[in-house]
């Protein structure tokens, strides 16, 4: 099981494309945490792999530290696959902190911001809230197991 994630915008949807192939499942944003991502979550799962049985979600908010033994739940049910889930900003390091503790590999990726502003941002976000993101995952990159800039993936993928 593995983690992947940064701040929004930063090139973790597409990374997650790139890690969902062969043996790896990396889901987007399944925040199984909340019952309002179940399609992204286990539903999804079970579209994707019908023939497996997956467990129930039950359906209320839940801890980080649920939400990942959910998870776990899950990659059990995908043997002998590898189950990853991608996520942004507070999510990611909420997640983040129950992975380490657990021993599963947290990969991060970072972009330049200037990248990410050249269009107008979302409902929702800022240029303010977004930097804010930015450098408090960008402070915390030596306690990833892996991190990586968007702009060496895409030249170097």
């Amino acid at each position: 099981m593995f983690l992947v994630g940064g701040p929004a915008f930063s090139g973790t949807t597409l990374l997650a494309l790139m890690l969902n192939q062969g043996d790896l499942v990396c889901l987007d944003e399944p925040d199984f945490h909340n019952p309002l991502q179940s399609h992204r979550s286990i539903r999804l799962l079970q579209q994707m792999f019908p023939e497996l049985s997956f467990p129930e979600h039950p359906g209320e908010q839940m801890t980080f530290s649920e939400a990942t033994t959910l998870t776990e739940e899950c990659e059990r049910a995908l043997y002998p696959r590898e189950l990853g889930t991608k996520t942004c900003n507070s999510f990611f390091l909420g997640y983040h902190q129950v992975y380490r503790r657990r021993g599963w590999p947290v990969i991060a990726i970072f972009r330049d911001i200037r990248d990410a502003l050249v269009r107008p941002l979302p409902d929702g976000f800022t240029e303010s809230g977004l930097n804010d993101h930015y450098r408090v995952i960008w402070q915390q990159r030596g306690m990833f197991d892996l991190w990586l800039r968007y702009e060496d993936l895409i030249f170097r993928p």
